[in-house]
């Protein structure tokens, strides 16, 4: 006769098999999806800071850098090895979030289901195939939440170990320090208060401060333009009180949250074939409305475009430096062109550096080898700026219906000697 101990033990070993196995043909289907779309705009520029390594950029802190840089040293420059950060942090963030459940005295089923349902909501099918850095931020946040617990139930280490992963989700993205809110919400509860006597929450903080100081520093020392952004972002991105943004609100909210397994996974499926599934059978164009991939479609056809003017410079020499005075454009080229850092130039038109090509890699007054000009500034400006600029033409992408990409080229030489 099986004793309780065993079937117990044979119950948790079949409901994380179960877990592990669907863990990893989620993850594997990521990874092809991954694979097969462009980079965004903004997932080019975080690999454009992957190859100046240092504790802080222009918009974000270190963390999607550093991985993706870490991404492209083990398997390459292709939008797949970039987007190995989200493929592999989802799997890790489900299995902290099976032991998690089971550590809030959830059966193994019940913890099971409960990770399976954070691994196909929607908002997790999106994240697992973007490079962002809210995939990042998940998973410090739950492994924060999980040391937390550990800690509430009485180990003091648990207290440090928690603060290091909030630390580590500061790093990912600053909307992490909502968590000490949470913490201390937490702790006024009639069994947890008396934490607030022991000095070992207080040195969890100082833990987190701690790892987090790089990039303090990093802020400190170069004008605090990451919280700058960040300060900008909430003064002109409020919320509004009309009706219709409210319902906006709410369905972005179900649309996050997902209303069951099974919803989630067939969402999943129309998301990640979209294309064969939806626009196709239903004849629907590329449109920022009716395709959710659309912020990729317009660039692979630009990077061809400017590929091969650069191949015929006016110097007759193959060039590989191009300039721009917008960060996207300059963020796509250098990764469909895999150029290396210092080959991706700033043009700065204002007062100020606006973005990190601007800040590490301006446009130098004096050039000593051609360079390829792609912006949107009207001619008159360029030549102001640079009476000896050449047209090389204008590269264009109408993929997109309604939203036609056109940038013009122009050639910035040495001057002769």
């Amino acid at each position: 006769m099986i004793s309780a101990d065993a079937a117990a033990a044979s119950r948790s070993r079949s409901a994380l098999l179960t877990l592990l196995a669907l863990i990893v043909l989620i993850a594997g289907w990521r990874a092809m999806v991954a694979a097969g779309v462009s980079l965004s705009v903004d997932e080019s520029y975080y690999v454009a800071w992957s190859k100046s390594p240092d504790f802080g950029y222009w918009t974000k802190p270190p963390m999607i850098a550093w991985t993706i840089g870490a991404a492209r040293m083990l398997c390459g420059e292709s939008a797949g090895c970039v987007r190995l950060v989200p493929v592999m942090a989802f799997p890790v963030s489900t299995l902290l979030m099976f032991v998690l459940a089971r550590r809030l005295a959830f059966t193994e089923w019940q913890a099971c289901i409960a990770a399976l349902a954070f691994a196909t909501l929607p908002m997790t099918s999106f994240y697992g195939v973007a490079a962002t850095t809210d995939g990042l931020l998940l998973l410090y946040w739950i492994a924060a939440m999980l040391c937390l617990r550990i800690a509430l139930e009485g180990n003091r280490i648990a207290w440090l170990v928690a603060g290091g992963f909030m630390g580590l989700a500061l790093l990912s993205k600053y909307s992490a320090g909502i968590f000490a809110a949470s913490a201390a919400l937490a702790m006024l509860h009639p069994s947890w208060r008396h934490w607030w006597r022991s000095p070992w929450p207080w040195l969890g903080g100082l833990t987190a401060l701690v790892v987090f100081s790089p990039n303090l520093w990093w802020n400190f020392t170069h004008g605090s333009p990451t919280f700058a952004h960040t300060a900008e972002i909430s003064e002109h991105g409020g919320y509004s009180a009309h009706p219709a943004a409210m319902l906006e609100f709410l369905l972005s909210q179900f649309l996050v949250a997902g209303p069951i397994i099974f919803v989630n996974i067939l969402l999943a499926v129309l998301l990640y074939h979209f294309d064969v599934l939806v626009r196709e059978p239903l004849g629907l164009p590329h449109t920022v409305r009716t395709d959710p991939f659309w912020a990729t479609r317009s660039w692979p056809n630009i990077h061809a475009q400017v590929r091969e003017v650069l191949r015929n410079p006016p110097s007759g020499n193959p060039s590989s430096f191009v300039a721009s005075d917008d960060r996207a454009v300059l963020a796509q080229l250098q990764w469909g062109l895999v150029l290396s850092p210092g080959s991706a130039l700033g043009w700065q038109r204002g007062a100020r550096p606006a973005n990190h090509f601007d800040q590490h890699f301006p446009l130098p007054a004096k050039l000593d080898a051609p360079v390829l000009l792609v912006t949107t500034a009207p001619a008159a400006d360029v030549l102001a700026a640079f009476p000896a600029a050449q047209s090389a033409g204008t590269a264009r992408s109408e993929v997109l219906q309604g939203r036609p990409l056109s940038l013009p080229m122009w050639w910035l030489v040495p001057e002769a000697h």
